[in-house]
């Protein structure tokens, strides 16, 4: 399962996993969002067990916001 997010207009988009997930290598705890506010940047994540996402590709800047 895979999941692409597209950043669409020009604000703030946050990717923002539960308490209890984490998107690994982009945030440095569990419950951390990704942000990024730049038009066209996209990020692909897909989920590798219960609580951990692992980023399969991504453009721009994503910055961990938590």
């Amino acid at each position: 399962m895979y999941f692409t997010f597209v950043v669409m207009s020009a604000q703030n988009m946050d990717i923002n996993p539960d308490g209890a997930d984490q998107i690994l290598g982009f945030t440095n705890a569990a419950g951390d969002a990704v942000r990024s506010a730049t038009l066209g940047e996209t990020l692909t994540v897909t989920a590798v067990d219960s609580a951990n996402w692992v980023v399969v590709s991504d453009h721009g800047t994503w910055a961990d916001v938590n």
